[in-house]
């Protein structure tokens, strides 16, 4: 999923436009019920000997 979106606004006020933007854009998307998964490499080890389960996740990106 990618998710992109231009605006422009004075410099001065740049990063407090920023910030309210991408705010309302993530309140937007849980109030919408929206899961976007991230990359992700799960590596799951059954040791029965042991009665254990190891599970790892690796984040990509």
């Amino acid at each position: 999923v990618t998710i992109s979106y231009s605006y422009w606004v004075p410099n001065p006020k740049i990063i407090e436009t920023t910030l309210a933007i991408n705010g309302g854009v993530y309140k937007a998307i849980n109030s919408a019920n929206l899961e976007i998964p991230y990359p992700e490499l799960v590596i799951t080890i059954n040791i029965s000997d042991f009665k254990r389960t190891i599970t790892i996740i690796i984040f990509k990106g």
